[in-house]
């Protein structure tokens, strides 16, 4: 119970802006797969200079996950968190100047970056300063990163993965049996959390992991397309002015459709100009608007409907005729609360 409850406010946490939760959730995001919403509150909290987001950016350029694989980012945002003191973002420097990941290759950079995580206990700084300082995997010539296009297989879970990895970064498990070396981007942090370790250890400790994906991820889902939903029911607006126009010139709703036109009104030319990034069509028939959404996809299913039917009232004290809006209980936006 407490659980749910922490996670649902971890989510509208990261609605209202927080750093630590957007952080919480994009990484969440990111282990279920969606990628893209993931990078999106990553770089939201990164922005905020929040030194895990931009670490967990970095990684989701080096690995491409929901933008372009890019080296050059994957440094940039390492280096974000490594000068606030982060010791994974400093190890992640490290190696990519070791490696050759996004900068000039550069041993005496490397080492300084990785005396700074080590001196923080990172074993990926200790483990790579120790592989550096017994030249036993020197780097290469400027030909490129070394195992950049080599790649071995994890002895754990079997995936492929660098020939210079020290951890797969796919379950964890350390690969030191391998070619040597250090992965930027790879590490204890798995490619399925995408993450610095402290940040799904801290979801683990507190018992909200699997909870934000069972209750939070699907509640975030129906938000986004709820919001998205309301770009639908507003261009519905010129529409509904364009029958009410029509209901007092004619006196009556038969007649209102998407193919008339009277005295100051057009309702052929009011459905034709009903245009938005989610609304598919506009139907308007003796009055009834029926408004088909596109783009809009949840639990699997996409072009919901929101219908609105007319029906004549009287407004004020004077008891002058007017129309009054309702939604169709049978509007597919309805029965999913998107309206």
């Amino acid at each position: 119970m407490y659980e749910d409850i922490l996670a649902a406010a971890i989510v509208q946490k990261a609605l209202n802006g927080d750093a630590g939760a957007q952080t919480l959730l994009g990484q969440a995001l990111d282990q279920h797969g969606q990628y893209q919403d993931a990078v999106k509150w990553l770089r939201s909290a990164a922005d905020q200079g929040y030194d895990a987001a931009q670490l967990c950016l970095g990684n989701e350029y080096f690995w491409g996950r929901g933008v372009a694989q890019d080296y050059t980012l994957a440094q940039y945002w390492w280096r974000k968190a490594a000068e606030q003191g982060l010791a994974e973002g400093q190890a992640l420097l490290g190696a990519a100047y070791y490696k050759g990941y996004g900068v000039a290759k550069n041993q005496q950079e490397a080492v300084s970056w990785l005396e700074k995580a080590a001196a923080q206990g990172n074993d990926r700084a200790i483990s790579l300063l120790a592989t550096i300082k017994s030249g036993t995997a020197g780097p290469q010539s400027a030909g490129g990163a070394a195992g950049q296009n080599q790649t071995m297989f994890c002895g754990r879970c079997g995936a492929q993965i660098p020939a210079d990895s020290e951890f797969c970064p796919h379950c964890g498990s350390s690969v030191r049996g391998g070619s040597g070396g250090a992965g930027a981007g790879g590490g204890q942090n798995s490619k399925r959390s995408g993450c610095s370790a402290f940040v799904v250890a801290a979801l683990v400790m507190l018992g909200v992991l699997g909870i934000l994906a069972a209750i939070a991820l699907p509640a975030y889902s129906k938000y986004t397309a709820r919001a998205k939903f309301t770009e639908v029911t507003t261009a519905a607006g010129p529409v509904k002015q364009q029958v009410e126009l029509c209901y007092f010139d004619l006196g009556t709703l038969d007649g209102c459709s998407d193919d008339r036109s009277g005295n100051g009104w057009n309702l052929e030319r009011a459905v034709q100009e009903t245009q938005s990034r989610y609304v598919d069509s506009v139907v308007v028939k003796d009055g009834v608007i029926g408004m088909i959404s596109r783009n809009i996809k949840l639990g699997g299913q996409n072009g919901f409907t929101e219908i609105f039917v007319p029906r004549s009232c009287s407004t004020g004290s004077s008891g002058d005729s007017a129309l009054c809006w309702s939604i169709a209980p049978d509007s597919t936006c309805k029965q999913k609360d998107l309206c």
